[in-house]
């Protein structure tokens, strides 16, 4: 269980959800999903010895083995109108793996998403066994989607049986979700069609005027050049799907994009373009500009 001295954050969000968390919260943007896995490397500059770089691993070695040697506590709990339920509350060492919160939940007509993963990290082990060597990555890390929970409107827990790395864009009335990919696990950065997704996974791609979403048929309506789809573009601007909701018939959505050629701020920081659309999707198809502007490379978005 959970101990008083856990730091513990507060997220309050629409319809009341109020979400209490002890452990990592984490909200990356534009992030493609899947599982992933890393490990730890040295660089040394010019002129730095061999001794010297055995003694910087050693020290980050002891350092590495102190800190696995803690238990993380993950625990999760949501509150709404009577509804006071722990989603999940455990202590486990980052060996067994620990728990991470995706950012953000997903508020449905039917209760509140959350999605997570764990990641297991190991300092003694590569992910093959091998005891690690001199020179190799001292950590290791594998992270891992879980199936998301699904907490009801009277409290009820469920986990859903597919895995959820994809950012949502929009919940229906149905409790449906939209993805901006083709699946859950996995967005390719490609052109992929926008896809309704249910609580039992199964999907129905998103029509309007007969024809499924894509950012590159945004961008044909509203001028934006792109490069989203296009085989061996030297040019253009690579546009992500980051936020979105609905509003009545109307589906809002942000892009953010990504081209080679970059504003610079004098502050050395990387300004992306963004612009949010409004489609209509009761029918013909029609894009409306909402807003345009700048954003900084790793700014977490304003609230649509």
């Amino acid at each position: 269980m959970s101990s008083p001295d856990d730091h513990v954050t507060v997220h309050h969000l629409d319809d009341g959800w109020v979400v209490h968390v002890s452990g990592p919260v984490e909200e990356e943007i534009g992030y493609c999903g899947g599982h992933v896995g890393g490990g730890r490397h040295f660089f040394r500059d010019e002129g730095t010895s061999d001794e010297e770089l055995r003694v910087l691993m050693d020290a980050q070695r002891a350092e590495d083995l102190q800190e696995l040697s803690r238990t993380r506590a993950f625990c999760v709990r949501v509150v709404r109108d009577g509804v006071d339920v722990t989603v999940v509350d455990e202590q486990t060492l980052p060996a067994e793996g620990v728990g991470d919160l995706l950012w953000p939940p997903i508020v449905t007509p039917t209760g509140l998403v959350l999605r997570w993963d764990r990641t297991i990290t190991l300092a003694e082990h590569q992910e093959d066994g091998r005891e690690v060597q001199p020179g190799e990555a001292p950590l290791y890390t594998d992270t891992e989607v879980q199936r998301p929970w699904h907490v009801g409107l009277s409290g009820e827990i469920t986990q859903l049986p597919f895995e959820l790395a994809v950012r949502p864009l929009a919940a229906d009335v149905d409790g449906r979700l939209l993805l901006p990919s083709c699946h859950p696990l996995w967005w390719d950065g490609d052109d992929e069609s926008f896809t309704w997704i249910d609580v039992e996974g199964v999907t129905e791609t998103l029509l309007i005027d007969g024809a499924p979403v894509t950012v590159s048929r945004i961008c044909t309506a509203i001028g934006e050049p792109f490069s989203n789809g296009v085989e061996d573009a030297d040019d253009g601007v690579f546009w992500e799907p980051i936020q979105g909701r609905l509003s009545g018939s109307e589906l809002i959505v942000r892009l953010r994009g990504d081209a080679d050629e970059r504003e610079l701020t004098p502050e050395g920081l990387y300004r992306m373009p963004w612009v949010t659309v409004s489609l209509s999707l009761g029918g013909p198809w029609l894009v409306r500009v909402v807003e345009r502007g700048l954003v900084e490379m790793d700014a977490v978005p304003l609230p649509l």
